[in-house]
């Protein structure tokens, strides 16, 4: 695993065009209660701070090969700039 959860506080980034920022999410398959899962999510909609427009993105994770799991709430961590973020080598 990679991304901002290795960066501690909440830091103010500001990007400039072109740039990328980074931000986790994570779920769960597993629903708190013995109720059925809903539906997973099919896309999320991202809106930046202060902004009234946001963009929406697939939920889609290539890695296990399935939508976000819509059983628990989604947690997300403050943006970071890429380039702040430690990096295995080669990438």
């Amino acid at each position: 695993m990679f991304g901002p959860y290795e960066v501690s506080g909440v830091p103010t980034v500001v990007l400039a065009r072109g740039q990328i920022g980074q931000a986790v999410f994570a779920g769960s398959d597993v629903a708190p209660t013995a109720s059925p899962c809903p539906p997973s999510f099919r896309s999320l909609t991202i809106y930046p701070p202060g902004m009234d427009e946001g963009a929406t993105v697939s939920a889609w994770l290539p890695n296990v090969d399935a939508f976000l799991a819509a059983c628990a709430g989604i947690e997300v961590s403050e943006v970071v700039a890429y380039a702040q973020l430690p990096h295995p080598s080669g990438s």
